[in-house]
């Protein structure tokens, strides 16, 4: 794609980006009028902990599947005295 075209196709993104932090800021002024500044943490740490355990619950999940998966694999272990000698 031209430098030119990727300019226009751009353009929308960087204004959405400035609108929305615009928008952001006045909101979140009016916001504040009414609550106190503790009221924006808890705002901006209920979702940040969701996400945490989210991501923390499906590492978990991963782990168990793996290991059940390993010891499926290797439902019986081989140990030296069970392997036919060599003569």
């Amino acid at each position: 794609m031209p430098a030119q075209e990727r300019a226009g196709i751009y353009d929308p993104v960087i204004a959405g980006e400035m609108i929305g932090a615009g928008i952001g800021f006045f909101v979140f002024g009016e916001v504040l009028s009414f609550a106190s500044w503790r009221w924006s943490f808890f705002v901006m740490a209920s979702p940040a902990g969701r996400i945490a355990g989210q991501g923390t619950f499906k590492s978990t999940l991963m782990t168990l599947e793996r290991a059940r998966a390993e010891a499926q694999r290797s439902s019986r272990t081989e140990f030296p005295s069970d392997r036919p000698r060599a003569s």
